[in-house]
């Protein structure tokens, strides 16, 4: 899929994705949405939104778009902040890859199944600015070990890729990999940290922008217990 986030304005009629076959063979692509269930299939998944089309097949050295319509009732989501939902595609080779290789006739299928996030967000939110980590508010506490607490004033999803520590020479780092929700906070441990309380401390957050780029910002912070 060309990017790794989709972005659902409210006020379109609907959203494109393109998908790119590079390889000498084709597919058939399957497509489907979920609420943050990561078990989810096209029987099972939920979400208030539609792909046309589901399936379809894949030619070698090919793309292909797919529209992506939202199909809910616009008043059953918060128009004060962004809501998350997930877009399935699962890839499927041909059952007869063994005979394009002579002499094999065993061969492992494997199903390739990518899950990328796809936002929701109500039209009357100011428009997201890149410098969104700048305004978010980070604090390192000594509770059970050393944490640090990333709070989002936001309407938009915090989109958290890796988080650093860093006092003096020394380093921690953790990879994230979470969201900090609208409006909320999100705390990560630091078990291996050791921090000295009489210097200052610089948290780096490497965040996920719309496009799918990392932006980072130092926030230089005091130890708090």
């Amino acid at each position: 899929m060309t990017g790794n986030r989709v972005i659902y304005p409210a006020a379109a009629k609907s959203t494109d994705v393109q998908l790119r076959n590079p390889e000498a063979i084709p597919y058939v692509v399957q497509s489907w949405f979920d609420d943050g269930d990561p078990d989810s299939s096209p029987q099972t998944g939920k979400a208030p939104f539609s792909v046309t089309p589901p399936m379809l097949r894949m030619a070698p050295q090919s793309s292909q778009l797919l529209r992506i319509v939202y199909t809910g009732d616009k008043g059953t989501l918060p128009q004060d902040r962004e809501s998350v939902f997930y877009f399935n595609f699962l890839q499927i080779p041909p059952a007869n890859m063994g005979d394009a290789q002579p002499g094999k006739n065993n061969a492992l299928v494997i199903l390739l199944r990518n899950r990328v996030k796809l936002f929701y967000r109500p039209a009357n939110l100011p428009v997201r600015p890149q410098g969104h980590a700048a305004s978010l508010a980070v604090s390192v506490i000594n509770k059970a070990g050393y944490q640090v607490t990333v709070d989002n004033p936001n309407p938009w999803f915090a989109s958290i890729a890796t988080i650093t520590l860093t006092q003096g020479t020394q380093q921690w780092k953790v990879k994230a990999t979470d969201m900090v929700m609208p409006f909320s906070s999100h705390t990560w441990a630091f078990p291996k940290a050791r921090l000295n309380p009489d210097e200052s401390i610089t948290v780096s957050i490497q965040m996920v922008n719309d496009q799918g780029g990392a932006i980072t910002h130092d926030y230089v912070v005091s130890l708090s217990s």
